[in-house]
């Protein structure tokens, strides 16, 4: 059974050219394309900061936990954005717990990088 509970909508989105998508290096990409939008999903985020001594400065390391319906399509290529918030995570690990009788809600764990 389901604990799925949503606190906001997110967008799923893809590069255009099917590329691992790098914004979470911060890296500049070309306009991602929506493929599934208005989506209820639960999000949480937690920051670590660490330090850059090559940089000498600080960098925040933003990692997102989503959780999204069921039977949800998302791949490790795509990010994740907070229709509330406008924050966007890289997509780096996809968890779809299931077991015989039931689905699972689609765990997702997404990273930016702010410097």
């Amino acid at each position: 059974m389901s604990a799925f509970i949503p606190n906001t909508y997110v967008t799923i989105l893809d590069t255009p050219d099917g590329t691992t998508a790098e914004d979470y290096l911060g890296d500049e990409l070309a306009d991602a394309v929506p493929i599934a939008e208005h989506l209820p999903a639960f999000w949480a985020q937690k920051d670590q900061r660490t330090w850059d001594p090559t940089m000498g400065r600080a960098t925040v390391i933003r990692g997102y936990l989503v959780k999204l319906r069921p039977g949800t399509a998302i791949t490790e290529s795509q990010r994740v954005l907070n229709e509330r918030t406008g924050e966007v995570g890289q997509v780096n690990m996809i968890n779809k717990r299931a077991n015989l009788e039931l689905a699972g809600d689609v765990q997702v764990r997404a990273v930016a990088i702010d410097r």
